[in-house]
């Protein structure tokens, strides 16, 4: 029977012999980020991100599948709308 779990936190134990990687590695820094958005990650009751009032991360990744969509459905890219986008 199909049902719904809600996850309220992951701990993620490392291995001491596999070396140690923490939140804010060098190639993908998120401490600064984090830092620059604490509404969003100190507010206990906000459990949607358009709560936060900060606009929707967005990364270099997610941008280009944007770009590569709509240019699929129009043939171009030309006048897609980014507004409230953050690059992250």
């Amino acid at each position: 029977m199909p049902d719904t779990f809600l996850i309220d936190y992951i701990r993620v134990w490392q291995r001491p012999d596999y070396g140690r990687i923490g939140c804010d590695p060098a190639s993908h820094p998120t401490a600064d980020y984090i830092a620059a958005h604490p509404e969003a990650y100190t507010n206990p009751n906000n459990t949607v991100w358009k709560d936060t009032g900060y606009p929707w991360p967005v990364s270099r990744f997610s941008l280009m599948l944007l770009n590569l969509t709509v240019s699929r459905r129009t043939g171009s890219t030309e006048g897609v709308d980014r507004s409230g986008m953050s690059i992250v």
